[in-house]
């Protein structure tokens, strides 16, 4: 899980010639691509969730309230807050 940045010839370039059968960037692009490619990492240790669904998205965005110190704040004068149940 990540985000990933390519410049974007050599992201076709991976994707077409290179490794045109491969599915995912952290097991099988990212660590084949370090053999002719200059890849970095940056090392991330703070709060990181992956959101690739709606629920896990609306679960994500309940869990920042539920933080030690965090004030949500829901009545702002110019702004409507709008929710949808599921």
């Amino acid at each position: 899980m990540g985000v990933y940045v390519f410049r974007t010839d050599v992201l076709l370039k991976l994707l077409r010639w290179s490794y045109p059968s491969c599915n995912d960037f952290g097991s099988e692009i990212i660590p084949s691509a370090v053999k002719e490619h200059n890849v970095q990492a940056y090392l991330f240790n703070d709060y990181w969730e992956d959101i690739g669904t709606v629920k896990s998205f609306l679960d994500a965005n309940l869990a920042l309230t539920e933080q030690s110190g965090v004030e949500l704040k829901v009545s702002y004068p110019f702004y409507a807050l709008v929710t949808i149940g599921y």
